[in-house]
């Protein structure tokens, strides 16, 4: 009966996060309306990839990443209330993703001149985890090769870039 109490109570706090966004969302929209007299309704194709890579960064920063682990690693002990939701929010990457890519286009039509300069500092950032995630997994294909032609006794020797075994 105790684990239904938190789980209710859970979904309280639930409802209550999704409140809270879609007031964000009002409040964002209605600023953004403020200020251009409208919603803007175009965006050109680079900065739009360079949101979505922006926002790949934030949610790999936050949802996964050593660096923000003291964020994430004390509202892990939480069983219920507000900061496990908070939690749970934190480490969803579909859920943070949503926060950040809202948060990411807010600043970047509200904020312009100087935050374009932050997006695009993340999306090369993104980029360098694209390059080094691709660069592990040849790595990993090649050293499963070598270890496969190894292990069926090739007649060839294998060596490293070098010549080197």
């Amino acid at each position: 009966m105790l684990e239904q109490e938190n789980r209710y109570s859970q979904y309280k706090w639930n409802f209550f996060y999704s409140v809270f966004f879609v007031a964000l969302i009002v409040f964002a929209t209605y600023s953004i309306i403020k200020k251009f007299n409208g919603l803007p309704t175009t965006i050109n194709h680079f900065d739009f990839f360079l949101i979505a890579l922006a926002t790949f960064r934030v949610v790999r920063l936050f949802v996964y990443d050593k660096v923000t682990k003291f964020i994430r690693e004390p509202l892990s002990t939480f069983e219920s209330g507000p900061l496990k939701t908070a939690y749970e929010l934190l480490i969803c990457p579909w859920c943070f993703g949503v926060w950040s890519a809202f948060s990411l286009v807010f600043f970047y039509y509200y904020f312009y001149q100087w935050f374009w300069w932050v997006i695009l500092a993340l999306a090369i950032s993104a980029f360098g985890t694209f390059l080094q995630i691709v660069a592990n997994m040849i790595g990993w294909k090649a050293e499963g090769l070598k270890l496969e032609a190894e292990s069926k006794g090739s007649p060839e020797k294998t060596s490293g870039s070098c010549g080197v075994n």
